[in-house]
């Protein structure tokens, strides 16, 4: 078996070189300003959460346990049915982030917003 040499060129070499200076930059100078400040997010620890903002609720706060995706079928037969949809979504979503909670159904069936059960505001988007 002959042993082949490994050739690096300048350009490899250089461009190498640039990404590991780039990241032991932003490493030194610390990323806080491009990400956020998670451990002051872990300070501000709440159940409420603005719903309307400047960014998207939840993306600085402390990693959760668990999260769930769910993909639906929409079944409105008209955009005023659509509409109609996603207001109602948006008034309940803005209701459960503000401190709301849900009312108690019988125990014996599945809660009316399965999205929403037990989970609260508990920072999930």
């Amino acid at each position: 078996m002959s042993q082949k040499m490994l050739r690096l060129s300048r350009r490899g070499f250089l461009v190498g070189a640039s990404a590991i200076a780039t990241a032991g930059t932003i490493n030194l100078l610390g990323a806080q300003p491009w990400f956020g400040d998670r451990a002051d997010a872990a300070n501000r620890n709440s159940d409420v959460m603005p719903f309307f903002g400047r960014h998207q609720a939840g993306i600085i706060t402390p990693d959760v346990a668990a999260a769930l995706v769910v993909a639906l079928d929409v079944t409105a037969q008209s955009r005023t049915e659509l509409t109609k949809l996603f207001q109602t979504l948006t008034q309940r979503i803005e209701y459960l982030m503000s401190g709301g909670t849900l009312a108690p159904l019988d125990p014996k069936y599945p809660p009316a917003v399965l999205a929403s059960w037990g989970i609260g505001s508990q920072r999930i988007t």
